[in-house]
């Protein structure tokens, strides 16, 4: 199936690269626009969900419950894996390219004379936002994308803030600090309002109170997701539509690429975009399951994340680790990662590129092979084992294309 030009034109024009020193530190821009849509305060409930691990799959678990109890859901997410439009998706199923260019367009028009360009993230924010207005949506749950505080899912007020576990991440941006990632996370609580955490270690515990504290806000401590999930339910549920009829929803069990697990021609692949400490420790346990069998685990990394906490977790005998790199600028170098990581168990070899990775790992002799380090990583080893169809595949080269082209790279630069 052919890409609606229009869709393309749409995508290409809010496609902009921001260094992170130059990520903002208010959110006046992002909530004039939003005045400027009539949603300074959005029609819907929306649930904010921040975190540094497993933040996409609760929100996937809130929309399934909410769902399942008849409302209509929309979810915000971030990054993708394929399409720029599985950001975007009500009742399990993506926007379509048609009223993705539609509400592109809207943004763009509002935004065109301001004082102030929106990023990517901004401008995909406000087509969410005003998305799930146009279509009614009864309840949107919306995943920060980086931080929170200043973070574009933040501008309007949310009726529950949820977090899932904290780590040091996207240092540069975030103050390098987990005290100060922390800080930034905690900024999606409003004044008065609720929030539900899951455990946190003690720095970012005591972050959280005194947020809450000073903004005479609520803040619930959930042992796991289910509680987590209860406690939702019970906050969220009076703020709704009084209304409940059943409907038909697609949502997915699971998000792709994360501990996706694919056995094709007599290999077992796991894949997982784990670029955490945190996350590939969830890797390692799933891992462990296969009773001592001999592992080859292809890792790459971007360059902002810590490469040896997360490869030290696979330094046993049983791995042999490729190690490799993407394509584009925030791609880690093997090299690098080798002059601060120093296995002691593993096997690890330096492999040039990605795709080399994979064909190597496909004509090895082992049988159970994982794919980690980033969630780009997880799309390209989806995209090599016939996971998404040929249309998807034709949208997939295209998006990525947009994201490497010269002039993105040189704006970076």
């Amino acid at each position: 199936m052919a890409l609606n030009p229009d869709f393309q034109a749409a995508l290409a024009s809010i496609i902009r690269p921001i260094y992170a020193t130059d990520l903002p530190d208010n959110l006046e821009a992002m909530r004039h626009w939003l005045s400027g849509l009539g949603l300074a305060t959005p029609t819907y409930p929306f649930i904010a969900v921040a975190g540094s691990v497993g933040k996409g799959s609760t929100a996937l678990a809130l929309a399934r419950h909410f769902a399942g109890i008849g409302q209509r859901i929309g979810l915000y997410t971030s990054p993708h894996l394929h399409s720029f439009r599985e950001r975007f998706q009500i009742d399990g199923v993506m926007i379509s390219q048609k009223a993705f260019a539609h509400h592109a367009g809207r943004i763009m028009a509002l935004t065109r004379n301001s004082g102030a360009q929106p990023s990517t993230f901004e401008t995909a924010t406000l087509i969410a936002y005003n998305w799930f207005s146009a279509e009614g949506v009864d309840l949107a749950i919306c995943e920060i994308g980086m931080g929170g505080r200043f973070d574009a899912v933040n501008a309007a007020p949310n009726q529950l803030a949820i977090f899932t576990p904290i780590e040091r991440e996207h240092v540069v941006a975030l103050g390098g600090t987990l005290e100060s990632i922390a800080w930034h996370k905690a900024g999606i609580l409003q004044n008065g309002g609720v929030g539900i955490s899951l455990p946190q270690s003690p720095v970012v515990e005591a972050v959280f109170e005194r947020e809450a504290k000073s903004k005479n806000a609520k803040l619930i401590w959930a042992q796991d997701e289910a509680a987590l999930i209860e406690h939702a339910r019970s906050i969220i549920s009076p703020k709704m539509r009084i209304e409940i009829s059943p409907h038909v929803h697609q949502w997915a069990d699971q998000l792709p690429g994360r501990l996706e697990v694919v056995s094709f021609e007599e290999r077992i692949y796991i894949i997982d975009g784990a670029h955490t400490s945190r996350g590939a420790a969830r890797l390692r346990a799933h891992l462990d399951t296969y009773n001592q069998q001999p592992i080859l685990l292809a890792a790459a990394l971007l360059r902002d994340k810590p490469a040896p906490e997360i490869l030290s977790l696979f330094d046993d005998p049983l791995f042999t680790i490729f190690l490799t790199s993407l394509s584009g600028h925030r791609r880690a170098n093997p090299e690098d990662i080798m002059r601060e990581w120093h296995p002691s168990h593993a096997k690890v070899e330096i492999v040039e590129n990605i795709a080399e990775a994979f064909s190597r790992a496909a004509h090895s002799h082992q049988r159970l092979i994982a794919i980690c380090g980033s969630l780009r990583a997880a799309a390209l080893a989806r995209e090599i084992l016939g996971l998404v169809s040929d249309s998807a595949l034709i949208e997939s080269k295209f998006t990525r294309s947009l994201f490497e082209s010269d002039s993105y790279l040189r704006e970076i630069r």
